[in-house]
Formats: C-alpha cells, sequence, structure tokens
C-alpha cells in the first residue's frame, strides 16, 4: 500500500517491470502522462525512469457480502470469491 489516502499498489515484476494501481475516479480516463504524474505525487521515494506503459484497465470493485460461502459440496474461496479480476 503506497497511499494513505486510497488503495495504491505497487507489484515488482521480473525485468525491472511494476504493476501499479491506483485509485482515480470514475469518470476520469487517465492517460500515460496523468499516471507518471501519480506515481510522482505519490510515490515520491520510487526512483523516475522512462516509462512505458504496457497495459492499462480500468474496473470498478463492488462491496457486496454473500449470504454464504458455501453450501453443501460447493464453497466459495480465493480467487472464485472475487467479482472481478484479482490482479
Amino acid at each position: 500500500m503506497l497511499h494513505g489516502e486510497s488503495a495504491d499498489m505497487l507489484w515488482p515484476m521480473a525485468g525491472e517491470r511494476y504493476r501499479w494501481t491506483f485509485r482515480v475516479d470514475r469518470a476520469d480516463q487517465p492517460t500515460t502522462d496523468d499516471l507518471n504524474h501519480l506515481i510522482r505525487e505519490r510515490v515520491p521515494w520510487f526512483p523516475v525512469v522512462e516509462n512505458t506503459l504496457h497495459w492499462s484497465a480500468a474496473v470498478q470493485f463492488d462491496r457486496r457480502l454473500a449470504d454464504s460461502f458455501g453450501r453443501g459440496r460447493v464453497w466459495l474461496a480465493g480467487d472464485a470469491a472475487h467479482l472481478t479480476y484479482p490482479m
């Protein structure tokens, strides 16, 4: 977790690549420059590098709770309990 005001995250990946997630307003359509600004603003300790955007996606997370997580031999667990792609 990178920022106390929202659920911004950083995942190191192979080959000096990183996966970032930022919470942005639903109406925003962030550009690569906007995303680079978010990195500089919210993660000032991260070294400035030439950034290339390889992939982006906008997802909406909803708060929901199942009445039960299992019935008989069928149970929701791990990624099966997510409404959206988990990562």
